[in-house]
């Protein structure tokens, strides 16, 4: 516990503070049959060892349905971990996209046959190989987008520690090769940025990459610009200013206007910061602070822009369209005295990913998955078991648990 001087009376406040929250935090029943536990469980609560739902891991139950066994991997030894990372239909069928390569990945060329991407058809259930390295360099794709034509891009990423100085941030996938090629239109954006600080071990913070819905690429370059770069006519424009920034995330909101966090070094408060979150204005060429709630809120892991045009902050709460906030964390003494006094990091709350078609917002934890749905804030927790979620044009959700794929169709 953190040793810090506070006087009687506000440690007594907190402590009749915490013993509240404790005395109503939500039940552990399961909403239904096909749940772990309600969406209460999964992010207000931290699961102590013996209760019974966490016994044994829970395979997605059903309406999710097994698909196929993901195929074995040729590894040297390296353990290797696949996420579910985009999808796209051509000619009349869908394929799934899935992202294999060895955990803790530093890209190095040695292991240059482990970094791979795995594609699914639905309609033959068959499996292709390809390899993530972009032109057998030592340079590999890490996320993926998909245009408005169905091509395939990638943002391509290095061993920031090899003799690599300078590659294009973008590559885009031959249909006919099955290879990734660079995009040199875009070799003058900063794909890379370290520190020259000992101390923070000079992490390396690429380029993070967005795809709106014209097509046009937006390229958040740390400590340097905001860039547009549009593939049909391969132009590129350098749009604001952010030398004092290094991003954290970047959310791209229905009417075109970007979010991003800011990236701190420690946040020591566990709370949400002023000077944490902007927004930025493509039409105007601006980026504003967002003003934070007088409330002290909860800190977080990720954001999403939902087709409202909510920001959501995890399970903690969101921001309307017109600057209105709605926490839903509902205990927040209680976070802040496990997180801050007790030094228990395992009540940092769960990663919203994904908001899918029918409007239910999507979370991952250690502990697994769940979904909210924010018109009853009522929900499931329904896996022990971690993946990305992404959702097709037929409205199919996939993810993979345990090595194998799954599907939740959504339509009746």
């Amino acid at each position: 516990m953190n040793h810090r001087k506070v006087n009687q009376f506000n440690l007594l406040f907190i402590v009749l503070l915490v013993v509240t929250a404790c005395a109503s935090k939500p039940t552990t029943t399961a909403i239904s049959t096909e749940c772990i536990g309600s969406f209460q469980d999964f992010a207000y609560t931290i699961p102590e060892n013996g209760l019974p739902y966490l016994t044994s891991e829970t395979l997605p139950p059903e309406p999710w349905q097994f698909e196929e066994v993901l195929p074995s991997s040729n590894t040297n030894g390296s353990p290797l971990i696949s996420a579910v990372a985009t999808t796209r239909s051509i000619d009349g069928y869908v394929e799934i996209w899935i992202n294999r390569q060895p955990y803790g990945s530093t890209y190095e060329i040695v292991d240059a046959e482990n970094y791979q991407y795995l594609i699914y058809r639905d309609d033959t259930n068959k499996w292709d190989v390809v390899s993530a390295q972009v032109e057998d360099s030592g340079v590999f794709v890490d996320k993926l987008f998909v245009d408005r034509d169905g091509s395939i891009w990638g943002r391509n990423v290095w061993d920031d520690s090899s003799a690599i100085t300078s590659k294009p941030i973008l590559s885009r996938y031959n249909d006919k090769t099955k290879k990734f090629v660079f995009d040199n239109s875009v070799q003058n954006i900063p794909a890379l940025w370290k520190d020259s600080d000992p101390s923070t071990v000079d992490i390396p913070f690429w380029t993070d990459v967005l795809l709106d819905a014209d097509g046009e690429f937006w390229l958040f370059a740390h400590t340097d610009a905001i860039y547009n770069y549009n593939p049909d006519t391969q132009a590129v424009k350098r749009y604001v200013e952010i030398t004092d920034f290094r991003i954290k995330q970047v959310v791209l909101a229905p009417n075109g206007t970007i979010y991003f966090r800011r990236y701190d070094d420690y946040n020591t408060a566990f709370s949400l910061q002023e000077g944490q979150l902007f927004q930025f204005l493509p039409e105007t060429k601006k980026i504003e602070s967002l003003d934070i709630p007088s409330k002290r809120w909860p800190s977080f892991g990720n954001i999403l822009v939902d087709r409202q045009g909510r920001l959501w902050l995890d399970t903690v709460g969101w921001r309307e369209p017109d600057g209105t906030w709605n926490m839903i964390y509902p205990n927040p003494w209680l976070y802040f005295w496990k997180m801050e006094w007790e030094e228990d990091y395992r009540w940092a709350t769960p990663h919203v990913i994904l908001e899918n078609s029918d409007g239910r917002i999507w979370y991952e934890a250690e502990k697994g998955m769940a979904w909210l749905d924010p018109t009853t804030m009522q929900g499931c927790w329904f896996t022990t078991h971690q993946s990305s979620l992404v959702e097709d044009s037929d409205r199919n959700l996939w993810m993979i648990a345990d090595g194998r794929l799954y599907k939740l169709p959504l339509n009746p």
